[in-house]
Order: C-alpha cells, then structure tokens, then sequence
C-alpha cells in the first residue's frame, strides 16, 4: 500500500495473511481509515483478487488536491 499526501509518501508492505487478518477482525490503520481517498476502498475484494491470483497493481486513486492511494500486490 502506497499513499502520497503533502509531499508525503508512505509506504506499507504486509504479508497477506496479515492483510486477510486485519480486515477480518475489522482493525485500521489512521494512515487508511483517515485518508479520504480510501474510504472507498473495498479491502474484502482486494482480498479476494489476490487470492485468484491477481499480480501487480490493484488499484491506484488520486484525488483532486493531488493525494493518491496505490494497492499492489508483489
């Protein structure tokens, strides 16, 4: 998970059961939850991409005042 916001780039790598845990029990990180670009973001789909077996970028998001949202799976 990549998110650029004011200059700021912040860069998150998890591995996926860790993923599938964290959206399972419904835990958050402020870097997602209070970012307003990913509050559209449907992370059990994103699961379920990777789990058939998608590779790559999953999702890349900017808004108007130039923050951006980049999941990727490697």
């Amino acid at each position: 998970l990549e998110i650029t916001e004011g200059g700021d780039k912040i860069r998150l790598n998890f591995p996926i059961e860790f993923v599938r845990s964290f959206v399972g029990i419904g835990m958050s990180l402020p870097q997602v939850v209070e970012n307003e670009t990913m509050k559209n973001v449907n992370l059990e789909q994103i699961i379920d991409l990777v789990d058939k077996g998608l590779v790559g970028t999953i999702l890349e998001m900017q808004s108007d005042d130039g923050e951006s949202i980049r999941i990727y799976v490697e």
